[in-house]
């Protein structure tokens, strides 16, 4: 434990939900339907090793990375808000695009935030 903790950039990029709009660094706006093709590669070879392609789902691959990034950078979150003994500094940022798209604060970001708006002063 720490007496403060920063959490810096802690946006629908850093730290995405699995929501419509959060964006992955692993998803590529040039590829079609944005997919991860990393997870993708890596379930076709899954999909191969078994013997067949014919269960394999183009897409569904990227929806569970996803959900597997969500999960560990809620995690990752938690862990940090739950080590500051005295103070919390979370922050976030609107990213290099910010005039044409800009990232928003991530959704675990924002429930904290209002949790702790409604807490007696």
């Amino acid at each position: 434990e720490w007496d403060r903790v920063y959490l810096i950039a802690v946006n629908n990029f850093g730290f995405p939900s699995g929501v419509a709009g959060d964006k992955y660094r692993s998803e590529r706006w040039y590829v079609r339907d944005e997919l991860n093709l990393i997870a993708e590669a890596e379930a076709q070879l899954r999909q191969l090793h078994m013997g067949s392609l014919d269960d394999y789902q183009p897409g569904s691959a990227t929806t569970d990375a996803r959900l597997a990034l969500a999960g560990e950078r809620l995690r990752l979150f938690y862990v940090g808000i739950t080590r500051a003994r005295k103070e919390l500094i979370v922050t976030y940022n609107v990213g290099r695009n910010a005039e044409r798209d800009p990232n928003q604060p991530a959704l675990a970001f924002q429930a904290l935030q209002a949790y702790v708006e409604q807490l007696p002063t």
